[in-house]
């Protein structure tokens, strides 16, 4: 019998201007308990506040209440004193100029958490790694500034999981002692503002029940499974294509565990086929939807495939359009049409040559001409596409799957 206890740990980090607070949460998947710890100085969060000095052409960084208590001292050893720096995140305008160093904000918090990271791997009795992380921001943090945010955080090797608002971590916090009210109210009295932000909690029912509502669904689907090995093989040969594209990502505030050259074919494959299948079907395309079936990044569980459905209330959805297209001879002719109408684009040669495409320049060659969808069909918001990975391109036929030969 296997006794080792499984367990899964999650960081949380509140990104204040005034102080920044970290906390790991142990879940125990064998007795569904959590276990919460609280990192910071002698009990307190760490102060969001910094020293920085030049040294061997790098900066070197020093943080926590030392520096906050003796700010003269550490300017008289040459250190540059940086405070609420979360404010400046953004702005491409500010630079601090430490020596001959020019640092951005970006960076500045970058070298913060990379001190922090390293100071709870040193001072904890148990070894704690911190890589990824569940990051709190202010309600009226930009999207600019939550970008920037990621990206410090990924110069200090910790991966942004998720990013919610203060006030929403509040309730989570508290959620138990305001349960029953229908409107709450959270104050986030900040060191340098106020956010104040007014909740609308919707029960599903005045007494508490002990089922969930649901609504029955009638549809029909075809699933596709791709060869692994083949696709690991093409995935060898072409997948530093997709350098950029996954540099991207990092940079956007999206986030996709499924991250692969593996991931974009078959999410280019889905919505090429949902385009030729609206073709043919009579079905339009936001009533089509996509499944993709990919391997999470660091998971031994292997999948490769595709699931092509319809899903309504009524029985429309399920009145066999969409299953006759799965017989062998249709589904030969669908497959031949849609690589040859992929093959070609009305923004040809701009779109297959385009690495910068969509939001975040998350696409390659996909635009709305040749492969994008209706938001409704679409799992991953239209982005992580590449018509080129399922058809190739001029002159360079292999680099799509369906035109590969091992």
């Amino acid at each position: 019998m296997d006794t080792k206890v499984k367990q899964t740990e999650h960081f949380g980090i509140d990104f204040g201007t005034t102080n920044i607070a970290v906390s790991r949460i142990i879940l125990d998947s064998d007795t569904y308990k959590a276990f919460l710890n609280r990192y910071g100085e002698d009990g307190v969060p760490f102060p969001s506040i910094l020293a920085v000095r030049e040294e061997n052409g790098s900066g070197k960084v020093r943080f926590g209440r030392k520096v906050k208590t003796q700010i003269a001292t550490m300017q008289d050893e040459g250190y540059e004193i940086i405070k609420s720096i979360k404010t400046a995140l953004g702005n491409e305008d500010i630079v601090y100029n430490v020596g001959s160093l020019r640092l951005t904000p970006t960076r500045v918090v970058g070298g913060l958490m990379k001190a922090i990271k390293r100071y709870l791997a040193t001072v904890s009795q148990k070894q704690v790694e911190m890589q990824t992380a569940t990051v709190a921001v202010p309600v009226g943090f930009s999207s600019a500034q939550r970008r920037e945010l990621c990206k410090a955080f990924e110069k200090a090797g910790i991966q942004v999981k998720k990013i919610i608002s203060e006030s929403m971590a509040a309730y989570i916090r508290n959620r138990n002692e305001v349960a029953g009210l229908s409107t709450v109210m959270v104050f986030d009295w900040g060191g340098g503002t106020l956010d104040i932000s007014l909740l609308n909690l919707v029960p599903i029912a005045k007494i508490k029940k002990d089922w969930l509502p649901g609504i029955e669904q009638k549809g029909e689907g075809i699933f596709i499974e791709f060869n692994q090995d083949i696709l690991d093989c093409w995935t060898e040969k072409n997948g530093t294509r997709y350098k950029e594209m996954k540099q991207h990502l990092k940079e956007s505030f999206f986030v996709n565990e499924r991250f692969s050259p593996q991931y974009v074919f078959l999410h280019t494959f889905a919505h090429l086929f949902i385009r030729e299948l609206s073709n043919l079907c009579g079905y339009s395309t936001a009533s089509i939807k996509e499944r993709i079936y990919s391997t999470y990044n660091g998971s031994d569980n292997r999948m490769c495939g595709i699931l092509i459905y319809t899903s309504t209330a009524d029985s429309d959805g399920s009145l066999g359009g969409l299953t006759e297209q799965a017989q062998t001879e249709n589904f030969s002719r669908v497959l031949k049409s849609m690589i040859e109408r992929g093959k070609w684009c009305s923004s040809d040669p701009v779109c297959y040559n385009s690495k910068e495409q969509g939001f975040m320049s998350l696409n390659y060659a996909a635009c709305f001409a040749c492969t994008l969808l209706p938001e409704t069909s679409c799992e991953f918001r239209n982005a992580l596409l590449d018509r080129c990975a399922v058809c190739g391109q001029p002159g360079d036929e292999e680099l799509g799957l369906m035109n590969w030969r091992k």
